[in-house]
């Protein structure tokens, strides 16, 4: 899996691509890496030479059984690879720590010692309820439910809930 991505700020735009660098076959984490460009045809290049590198093993990942069983990962586990190995690259340092300090004083506290794949809806919605009464702003639960829908989105297109 790699995929092109363009990071802008008020001085420059940079190109990146993620990949995954490997995948580990006792754990069946995936380790994912970037690489930055300062053009987009620079990114385009690498990008083709690692589908190319890659192809034996994305053809391989691609032949896994649909109904194979997800690898169990501790919620705590997932977020903290997830947000640190991935998410983090592509926001700003003002967003970085806003969403740190969710994940730590909100969201872990709350899911932590969970399997990633049986947090229900419910559970979700029971978060929010509990925000709620304990005077959190709308604002600040709104925050927590786009952080959780784009950590789920991520684990979804992984298989991995």
């Amino acid at each position: 899996m790699a995929k092109s991505v363009v990071i802008e700020n008020e001085k420059k735009t940079r190109y990146a691509v993620i990949y995954d660098e490997r995948l580990d076959s006792k754990t069946d984490k995936r380790y994912m890496k970037q690489k930055f460009f300062p053009t987009s045809e620079e990114a385009d290049k690498f990008l083709d030479e690692l589908r190319s590198a890659k192809s034996d093993l994305s053809i391989l990942m691609e032949t896994v059984p649909k109904e194979q069983q997800p690898t169990k990962i501790l919620f705590r586990e997932y977020i903290q690879e997830w947000f640190y190995g991935e998410h983090a690259h592509g926001i700003k340092h003002q967003t970085f720590k806003v969403r740190q300090a969710l994940i730590n004083k909100h969201i872990v506290p709350y899911f932590g010692d969970k399997y990633l794949q049986e947090i229900t809806a419910h559970e979700i919605a029971e978060l929010f309820i509990q925000k709620d009464h304990e005077g959190y702003s709308k604002s600040t639960i709104g925050s927590i439910h786009s952080f959780l829908f784009t950590l789920f989105r991520s684990a979804v297109k992984k298989r991995l809930s």
